[in-house]
């Protein structure tokens, strides 16, 4: 496929939707822009109005991917501002919120419509009369601002919530003549119908219009950002609760395995599919377009879940690197010597893949692309799927790994090394502070501006600290290194905290002799980080706790792998193998699961052991090589 394919595709699509296309690369950018549908067919698309309201505005065609034209589809009322294309890799964190969208004038007409519904939810109406309420309740939700769809979430949270009264008296009356039949059956019943809230019968019939499904995933993302946001009060909040929790439950049900299917990605697969795995991938993003034909070429799989009411979206994005050993770094994943990477050309030259030399799988990306999906796993099924195929495919297979990311790890060093220039804990070891202090004295690109440099005093744990810290014998200990050797316990702070503001700037990667004096602590913070640190039990970091709870070994950690930006200000371009020992990924997962216990490589308890024994300044470390 050429880019001239490319760009009638995009001439196409615009004459349909009126969307603008931009195929970017490093050096230059096509551009196609084309007009908009005319107002005449927005006018008739949008006449249809609720019944007793004022009928819904001619609307421009939203900018939304979804290639359903039926005029009642929800998927073409979308709101253009509030899709978001910037999927979080699973798990990674969410990013950053869209942008407010100005009020509308359209909630007293949302919330007519939804009353109007529920007020025919026990009587004999027609479900063609229904579904058409909740088509005009979806449409004017669609139209409401930021603002204004917090204030309908909370109305149909609030208003249509169980009936605590109607709970409390059909408890209360239980039948008097269990030997009836059926009496009991019949009281369990009316406690069911009493318990359901009227806002899990709405979430129901949304669900059977066309778009219906991906509706309430994208209301569930608005869900989640207001429960993120916080309440005014405790009832507020309760009921955003159980209207997430109505929405998690059906979700679940609707996005089980079974319902799912299992699609590769090729260079073959639709214009649509390529765009929407270049705009969701987040954990490495595609550069061009040469950079996406690679990831989707030889010796590369991508797969994605897909769901029969949302076929066109890809669910789960796993992006897998083929080759003879297990991965340490991205360059050789993402590059390929034999073009310029900085070049935008589609028609790079084909290399044939010799399946006999492929041994290892390594998954390099994992991206959840629905942000109302969290919490619901799909990732873990989306990898073993994709085990089971690879092993039907290439018989020769036998190891199988991730290539993963470390979020959080730089900011949780940040806390650790500022600690460590209150002369709160220890870090580096002697020798590594001798080092460090005399690459920042002898270099000059590690120079910082006089003003950072600090005076003799600087560095030193101020009064107020040294007050408010705890008596124990860690800490008398220190204080006996201080009197002991001043010196040294300042040059100790003076080190850490030119090292943490260093972190901020990542310039401490652009010099080659200091990357290697920092090679040996890091290496060994981040073993601490990912085996030691813990979250009710569990591996504090999220992607590690993906991985292990999924089987995995934590099985090597891998310095300098990606020195990104990205990679640098995630984790100081460490990355971390998890490997997947089929015979025995069942057992980790319930190890780790029910006991909270980490199955690791001796390298890397080793390397999380030498961090205590530096930070309890033990015996000199002696790491392997």
């Amino acid at each position: 496929m050429t880019m001239q394919r490319f760009i009638s595709f995009g001439i196409h699509f615009n004459r349909i939707f009126g969307k603008e296309i931009s195929l970017n690369s490093s050096q230059h950018s096509h551009r196609v822009k084309f007009c908009s549908m005319s107002s005449t067919y927005c006018k008739n698309a949008n006449t249809t109005g609720h019944r007793g309201t004022s009928p819904l505005p001619a609307l421009p065609v939203p900018e939304h991917r979804a290639t359903n034209l039926s005029a009642v589809s929800l998927a073409l009322l979308s709101p253009r501002a509030l899709h978001s294309t910037d999927a979080s890799p699973l798990p990674s964190p969410c990013c950053s919120p869209p942008p407010s969208i100005p009020r509308s004038g359209y909630l007293s007409e949302a919330k007519a419509a939804l009353a109007t519904a529920i007020a025919k939810r026990n009587q004999k109406t027609s479900t063609l009369s229904i579904d058409e309420d909740m088509r005009d309740m979806c449409q004017y939700y669609n139209l409401l601002g930021t603002e204004e769809k917090e204030q309908f979430l909370i109305h149909l949270c609030t208003e249509h919530s169980t009936n605590h009264s109607a709970v409390l008296e059909t408890a209360a009356n239980p039948p008097q003549d269990l030997t009836q039949p059926g009496a009991l059956s019949r009281w369990e019943e009316r406690l069911r119908q009493s318990l359901q809230p009227p806002h899990a019968w709405v979430v129901t019939q949304v669900s059977r219009l066309t778009g219906g499904v991906k509706f309430l995933v994208d209301l569930r993302h608005h869900v989640l950002q207001l429960l993120q946001r916080g309440r005014d009060t405790p009832e507020e909040d309760a009921a955003v609760r159980e209207l997430d929790a109505t929405l998690r439950e059906m979700l679940s049900l609707w996005f089980t395995v079974g319902l799912l299917q299992l699609s590769r990605v090729t260079w073959e697969s639709s214009c649509s599919m390529l765009q929407k795995i270049s705009e969701y991938e987040a954990v490495h993003p595609v550069r061009n377009w040469t950079d996406l034909k690679r990831r989707v070429g030889q010796y590369r799989r991508c797969f994605v879940f897909t769901h029969s009411c949302m076929p066109s979206e890809p669910l789960v994005v796993l992006h897998t690197f083929l080759t003879d050993s297990i991965s340490s770094s991205m360059n050789v994943i993402v590059q390929n010597p034999r073009f310029d990477p900085s070049e935008d050309r589609v028609d790079i030259p084909e290399e044939e893949e010799d399946s006999r030399t492929i041994t290892a799988a390594v998954f390099y990306s994992i991206t959840s692309t629905q942000k109302g999906l969290q919490s619901i796993e799909l990732g873990n099924y989306l990898i073993k799927r994709v085990v089971k195929e690879l092993m039907a495919e290439l018989p020769s297979l036998c190891m199988f790994s991730s290539l993963s990311p470390i979020p959080g790890f730089t900011k949780w060093l940040q806390s650790l090394l500022g600690r460590a220039a209150r002369g709160e804990i220890r870090l580096f070891s002697d020798a590594e502070i001798s080092e460090l202090g005399r690459l920042l004295e002898s270099s000059s690109t590690l120079e910082l501006p006089t003003a950072d440099k600090g005076s003799p005093s600087e560095g030193r744990p101020r009064p107020s600290d040294d007050a408010s810290r705890p008596s124990s014998p860690e800490n008398n200990a220190e204080d006996a290194d201080d009197i002991r050797d001043p010196v040294t316990s300042h040059e100790t702070r003076t080190v850490c905290r030119r090292v943490r503001q260093m972190l901020a700037t990542n310039s401490w990667a652009q010099d080659e002799a200091f990357r290697r004096a920092l090679e040996a602590p890091f290496m060994r913070l981040c073993a601490h980080y990912l085996y030691a640190e813990k979250r009710r039990g569990y591996a504090l970091n999220s992607v590690a706790h993906f991985h292990l709870k999924n089987g995995a070994v934590m099985w090597r950690i891998n310095y300098e792998a990606d020195m990104t930006p990205r990679g640098l200000s995630n984790s100081c371009g460490i990355m971390v193998n998890y490997r997947y020992f089929l015979q025995d990924s069942e057992s980790n997962s319930r190890e780790y699961q029910e006991h909270q216990m980490i199955t690791a490589d001796p390298s890397v308890v080793t390397l999380a052991s030498a961090a205590l024994q530096v930070m309890r300044n033990e015996r000199p470390i002696a790491l392997p090589a």
